[in-house]
């Protein structure tokens, strides 16, 4: 296939198979603009500016960097990937995607969510409670155990002790 990498003309920035670039820099100009990142390897994105929404899938090995986007950040079959919001993301949908790893501002930790299906080895980095803290990892569970419970079924992550 064709690399692409650029704006397309209407609404749409594009990163489509790139391989070994780190120097892919989205300047959003328009709030209704989107991006669109696939099939990329070994590389980073910087996106600035406000975009509608984020989606970004079957890359392996790519970084992206983002301000705000408003809808979120959609990740879909990435394997060894890095997602980095400074800004405002309300939202992180991962599916059928292996070791990624989410950084998140100390202004929205508390308040994103985070939707996975399928995926696995998927870390969420938060900056400590202080400035002068350590940033604090956790990871979204991958297993869970279905146990009948009064009158329906209930789904709850495994815990190991």
């Amino acid at each position: 296939m064709t690399a692409v990498c650029g704006f397309d003309g209407d609404k749409t920035w594009k990163a489509g198979y790139q391989k070994d670039n780190q120097q892919i820099i989205f300047e959003v100009k328009n709030i209704k603009e989107s991006v669109s990142i696939y099939k990329c390897e070994n590389c980073v994105i910087q996106i600035k500016g406000k975009t509608t929404n984020i989606t970004v899938s079957e890359c392996k090995n790519t970084g992206v960097v983002f301000e705000n986007s408003i809808t979120g950040l959609s990740i879909v079959r990435c394997n060894k990937c890095q997602f980095q919001a400074t800004g405002v993301c309300s939202m992180f949908t991962i599916d059928n995607s292996e070791a990624c790893t989410m950084f998140v501002t100390r202004e929205q930790y508390k308040s994103i969510e985070f939707v996975s299906s399928k995926s696995s080895e998927i870390h969420i980095i938060v900056p400590g409670p202080t400035e002068d803290s350590d940033p604090m990892e956790f990871t979204i569970p991958a297993q869970f155990t279905t146990k009948f419970e009064g009158n329906t079924f209930k789904t709850k992550p495994v815990e190991h002790i």
